[in-house]
């Protein structure tokens, strides 16, 4: 029963990790674009 619980908690911390990760990556995003940079063109 370990090893399911291992990979579970896994991945679980990498989905938090890539839920963060996209999290400042959008707010990066909206900050370039409000300024009027050419960052999504």
């Amino acid at each position: 029963m370990s090893i399911p619980i291992k990979i579970t908690v896994h991945s679980v911390l990498e989905l938090i990790e890539f839920y963060i990760y996209i999290e400042r990556y959008e707010a990066t995003g909206l900050r370039k674009a409000i300024q009027g940079d050419s960052y999504l063109a």
